[in-house]
């Protein structure tokens, strides 16, 4: 396991910040490219009500969903790491089309994610090419792209954790950052709330470092700091506690329900419940009920069905660990195929590869092994999608990278002249 940290890398710092700089240079640009041959309309669904929260805190009207079914009421559905950064740009560049801004803004994110894996794989190897491996190999990794062109809140998880790992596995003070925005990447993907859990087997699994009793009490904290903030927030606007999200019931719902259980199409994945034979539309329940209750209502009937109908629970969630985890692409869109080929490769590459890197760092383990549980678990209880599962991703790169490097050269030394 490679122990020094970044800081004390020296001489070559230097080499790997440029490195890792140029990738990110070329990442934004890959995503541009592809942002610019889509088009902004491609940005819908979800990050549309991203862009449009976005921009209603640019203009002042308070964290508002004007294109939801409650545009006079704060929002409590979607999570406010991604539309609070986003709203800086889209700010700065009041004139251009926000849905543009959200692209550009992610594709940032992107470059910044890979410049950041570059450092992680450095930290966690020493080993100059394998870090520039691993950020080359997120740089041009298209399912992010889609991502970042579509405005989806992935890519700020992303970029969040990942600098929260990296803080976190350094010494001095800046491990304490590192669990803050650790905790902050929660607010882009709320299924990651328990995450304090994982953060306690870091502090267990950190055997090097003499943590003493205030550091995993004052890490946690940190962790958890923006999540009880968020939590309260919601309870001061909706009076319902905890309530991280309100599309919960929704997801819950909408993934456990007669017509995926039925229908080969929609195997494993989710349907919005206002599809749902005999189901009222979201609209008609947002004249009676508030977001909060609305998700309460979901949630209970997601709950009520899945009681009801245990027996085809385990054909159910096959069907969601075959949608989640296995690469393939369940339309024809070309960029859909596309896609699942970049991730069939990823996954085939990690199977192969991961072995061969010896002394791997026992704390980043726990990181992708909590991580992956989490996931599992998410993918269970919810349904199987792409999204969901593609928060991992990134963070098995280093294992690809250090374990090619390995099988092919050798060794362990930190010259930029070393694989």
């Amino acid at each position: 396991m490679h122990s020094s940290t970044l800081l004390a890398s020296g001489p070559h710092l230097r080499k790997l910040l440029l490195a890792g700089l140029l990738i990110a240079f070329g990442t934004v640009a890959i995503d541009m490219a592809t942002a610019l041959k889509m088009g902004p309309t491609i940005v819908a669904g979800d990050g549309a009500q991203y862009v449009d929260l976005a921009h209603s805190l640019a203009t002042g009207r308070g964290y508002t969903l004007e294109i939801g079914p409650w545009p006079d009421k704060p929002n409590v559905g979607r999570a406010p790491l991604w539309p609070a950064l986003l709203a800086i740009p889209v700010w700065l560049f009041g004139a251009a089309d926000p849905r543009l801004v959200a692209q550009c803004t992610g594709a940032v994110l992107h470059g910044v994610s890979a410049l950041l894996l570059v450092l992680l794989t450095f930290r966690l190897t020493g080993r100059f090419w394998a870090a520039v491996g691993a950020g080359a190999m997120l740089a041009i990794y298209l399912p992010e792209t889609g991502l970042v062109v579509r405005g989806y809140s992935e890519v700020a998880y992303v970029a969040a954790m990942l600098a929260g790992v990296l803080l976190f596995i350094e010494d001095g003070l800046l491990p304490y950052l590192g669990a803050f925005l650790a905790g902050a990447a929660v607010l882009a993907r709320p299924n990651y709330a328990i995450l304090p859990f994982l953060l306690m087997a870091l502090v267990l699994l950190s055997r090097n470092r003499k943590t003493g009793r205030l550091f995993p009490a004052a890490a946690t904290l940190l962790f958890c700091l923006p999540t009880a903030f968020w939590v309260a927030r919601n309870h001061a606007v909706s009076g319902y506690f905890p309530l991280l999200s309100a599309t919960e019931g929704e997801t819950l719902y909408g993934g456990n329900n007669a017509v995926v259980a039925s229908q080969p199409e929609l195997w494993g994945y989710w349907l919005a419940p206002n599809e749902i034979p005999g189901e009222p539309s979201k609209l008609d329940l947002a004249r009676e009920k508030t977001e909060a209750q609305v998700n309460a209502y979901y949630h209970d009937k997601g709950v009520r069905y899945v009681r009801e109908h245990l027996a085809a629970m385990p054909r159910m969630l096959v069907g969601k660990l075959v949608r989640g985890f296995i690469p393939m692409s369940w339309t024809r869109d070309p960029f859909a195929i596309v896609v699942a080929c970049f991730r069939f490769c990823r996954y085939s590459l990690f199977l192969l590869t991961f072995r061969f890197w010896p002394g791997r760092n026992g704390v980043y383990d726990a990181v992708v092994a909590t991580m992956f549980l989490l996931t599992l678990g998410t993918t269970l209880v919810y349904y199987g999608s792409f999204r969901l599962t593609y928060c991992i991703e990134p963070f098995l790169f280093p294992y690809i990278a250090a374990g090619i490097a390995h099988a092919f050269w050798p060794g362990t030394a930190t010259s930029p002249d070393t694989p």
